[in-house]
């Protein structure tokens, strides 16, 4: 599912027009990255938590000339999904 199959599924269940529906959407989404560029952790209710984790620099090894190099530090997005995703995904 893409934002705007998302937003039209919005539009239908909130009666808003699909318009309406795919601003919210954007919305919502920039709302939860500017929250994660401050460093705070966006918990939503019944269906989990996200959360941007620092990568530390560290050494890897590049698998075509098999020699040592530095792979730099980096931030990461994380989903831990809640107790309720889970099980309706393990059904």
């Amino acid at each position: 599912m893409n934002k705007i199959e998302l937003a039209e599924k919005v539009a239908v269940t909130s009666r808003l027009t699909k318009k309406d529906a795919l601003k919210t959407v954007e919305d919502v989404f920039m709302i939860i990255l500017d929250t994660l560029e401050h460093g705070e952790e966006v918990k939503i209710s019944q269906f989990g938590t996200f959360k941007v984790k620092n990568r530390k620099e560290r050494t890897g090894i590049n698998p075509i000339t098999k020699e040592q190099i530095t792979i730099i530090s980096k931030k990461s997005l994380s989903f831990h999904p809640s107790l309720n995703v889970k099980e309706r995904l393990n059904k």
